[in-house]
């Protein structure tokens, strides 16, 4: 594959520049234009397969994780261990999805969906407002964990639903349309309660969860099928395909974080020679 590149210089000093701060050497000193340069930096103009390229270049492998060595020397912090664990999962999710646009032929997108608009409006819209209620749970659900481990990441999963919530609002406008639909007020008044309640156990919160989500890839299917019927539009279709991918790293997450404190709860089996 031939790529047109454009490359733009702009810094060409030592690493740290020149003048450096603090040195006191004529070249430092000189008020000549030629002596103030800036640290070597390139821009490259490229098309934008090419950018995924030279960005996966920097990530070849499928296992990337960012903070890794990081989350290995956090012992006494759970919270902030857990938060980099899920917020790794964000960038695991991004990349996979980066590669995956590497490898696709491009596509052009159909613009407004044209009879289909209703319908596809219509869903986006309902998932923006269940995305909204679904971040406003996770807040009031941090807001009573007393778990840290567990609190570090409801809170970036918290963040991931606005900002999933916050990206269809973004679609929907640009396809015409304002953001209407809302969770009726008794449906999330009485999901507020349940999950904001100290007297339930986290374990219980959890497992509530869990339950509408036998596997981790049914939360996200309804938003990958819609995504699969949007062929003609692109930017539609990959933003709730990055959503979906989201959802099923959330229930991940969820499902292994249970698993740890279910097993944390089981008495030692007995020996043998100990019955009776």
């Amino acid at each position: 594959m031939t790529v047109r590149a454009r490359v733009i210089f702009l810094g060409t000093g030592t690493s740290t520049g020149v003048p450096v701060i603090g040195c006191t050497c004529a070249v430092c000193r000189s008020i000549n234009p030629r002596d103030i340069r800036l640290r070597p930096s390139i821009y490259l103009d490229v098309p934008d397969r090419a950018k995924v390229a030279l960005l996966l270049g920097r990530f070849p492998s499928g296992a990337y994780d960012p903070f890794a060595d990081i989350i290995r020397r956090i012992e006494h912090d759970s919270e902030t261990r857990t938060l980099l664990e899920t917020i790794g999962d964000d960038e695991r999710a991004s990349l996979g999805w980066l590669r995956g646009m590497g490898d696709a032929p491009a596509a052009e997108d159909g613009g407004q969906p044209g009879r289909d608009r209703e319908r596809v409006v219509a869903f986006l819209d309902a998932l923006r407002a269940a995305e909204t209620a679904s971040a406003e749970l996770f807040v009031a659900w941090v807001a009573v964990c007393p778990l840290a481990g567990l609190r570090g990441g409801l809170r970036t999963i918290a963040a991931r639903e606005a900002t999933n919530a916050a990206l269809l609002a973004e679609r929907l406008r640009a396809l015409g349309a304002v953001p209407r639909a809302t969770i009726g007020e008794p449906t999330r008044a009485a999901a507020l309660a349940r999950v904001g309640a100290r007297e339930l156990a986290d374990e219980e919160k959890l497992a509530l969860v869990l339950a509408h989500h036998p596997e981790d890839a049914d939360a996200g299917q309804a938003i990958m099928a819609a995504a699969e019927s949007l062929g003609d539009h692109p930017e539609t279709q990959e933003t709730l395909c990055l959503i979906a991918a989201a959802e099923a790293a959330t229930v991940s997450w969820l499902r292994a974080h249970h698993a740890t404190m279910v097993e944390r709860h089981v008495p030692p089996a007995r020996a043998s020679g100990d019955e009776g």
